[in-house]
């Protein structure tokens, strides 16, 4: 019985349709792969902040800490009560006694990029024009802004892109629930929900929580 072989042509034809198909979702797999790698060091770094606040606590390593209220604000620390009276170094400072890190109180702009984006959205929403008080750097490259109100700032590859809130960008806020210090993905509650095309902040801080289940992402 003889066999008909492929013509050039349709060799080429073959080839192309599979090029094409590459082409279309090669960069959609690398994007979801990269997400994905994303997603699990921020858990892994919700897990070290976690974990770290227990061994302040345990340690009674909480007076720059202690004031936060139940909502993560007003972490002033009491006068003369930590290494600084300043709620952005004292609260960096509480944190670094317990953290692995490469590099403390830099300028923050050198760490951090200069504009972040909404949840998959292209318009900038929030940019750091500050000094260098409050910043750390974790020994994974992970750059670290200690806020005001118990906020802790998180972006995961530091200046490098996509610098996007609930891609790359994160952040944590102290509180002080039942005279108990806990670490919890910051959140807003005013109805707002983790969507696509965020124009606000609001929706995107309801990220941080969902990026940190197993639930997909929108």
């Amino acid at each position: 019985m003889s066999r008909k072989a492929f013509t050039l042509a349709e060799v080429l034809i073959t080839l192309s349709i599979i090029g094409i198909v590459a082409a279309l979702t090669i960069p959609s797999l690398v994007k979801d792969y990269q997400q994905h790698m994303y997603r699990q060091k921020w858990k892994k770094v919700y897990s070290i902040f976690a974990q770290a606040t227990k061994v302040l606590e345990s340690s009674g390593n909480t007076e720059c800490i202690r004031n936060c209220d139940a909502d993560g604000n007003n972490c002033v620390p009491s006068p003369g009560s930590c290494l600084t009276n300043d709620q952005y170094t004292g609260i960096r400072d509480a944190f670094s006694s317990v953290l692995k890190y490469s590099k403390i109180g830099v300028d923050v702009r050198t760490i951090l990029a200069n504009q972040y984006y909404n949840y998959k959205n292209s318009n900038p929403a929030m940019d750091f024009q500050y000094g260098n008080v409050g910043t750390l750097v974790l020994t994974d490259g992970t750059s670290v802004y200690f806020s005001s109100g118990g906020m802790i700032l998180v972006d995961l590859n530091g200046q490098k892109g996509p610098n996007q809130a609930g891609i790359d960008f994160f952040a944590l806020t102290v509180k002080n629930n039942a005279n108990k210090i806990v670490v919890e993905p910051a959140r807003y509650d005013s109805g707002y929900s983790c969507r696509l095309g965020l124009t606000g902040w609001y929706g995107s801080f309801n990220c941080f929580g969902k990026a940190l289940s197993n639930d997909p992402m929108p």
